[in-house]
């Protein structure tokens, strides 16, 4: 019988994201990942996936990304082309 291993790394183009009440709580969420010494990528009023948001990013030991965000508010969706965030 086929094991799965919850602690593999997921494939690069799949991620975990945590939603957040506010943006103060994303900007918390950036203290603490920049005092543990994690690598980061911050995005503040950035519109991605039809919302402006205000996120960051981070890898966790094995690899697995996260994305703690928060939707500041939806926008409309356009039928030319999809955000290249998407």
């Amino acid at each position: 019988m086929l094991e799965l291993d919850p602690l593999a790394a997921a494939p690069a183009h799949e991620h975990y994201g945590i939603a957040a009440d506010d943006a103060a709580e994303v900007e918390r969420a950036i203290a603490r990942l920049e005092a543990a010494g994690y690598p980061i990528d911050v995005e503040r009023g950035e519109t991605c996936c039809y919302a402006v948001q205000t996120k960051v990013w981070a890898s966790d030991p094995e690899g697995r990304r996260w994305e703690t965000y928060f939707v500041i508010e939806d926008v409309e969706a356009r039928d030319d082309a999809a955000p290249a965030c998407c």
